[in-house]
């Protein structure tokens, strides 16, 4: 159900993102702690607003249907670009 996905995703970027700063700090590039106060916040800005985008569709789109377009979108991406 998409509820449970919008549930997930609010965080989903701010860890992912934490992640690679995180990954990054144990090499030669460090980022300044605003920095990554700052970058960590619009990922939370990020997460909510596909959280929100997720819950105003959920009566429109089924899983399936979101699935399927971005299945081709990955594809586009994935295949046709890289």
């Amino acid at each position: 159900m998409l509820s449970d996905v919008s549930e997930k995703y609010v965080e989903l970027p701010v860890k992912e993102v934490n992640k690679t700063l995180n990954d990054m700090g144990s090499g030669d590039f460090s980022v300044k702690p605003q920095l990554k106060t700052n970058i960590l916040d619009g990922a939370a800005r990020a997460g909510t607003a596909a959280s929100n985008f997720i819950d105003n569709v959920n009566g429109v789109l089924s899983c399936e249907e979101i699935n399927n377009d971005f299945y081709a979108y990955k594809e586009a991406i994935c295949c046709d670009v890289m």
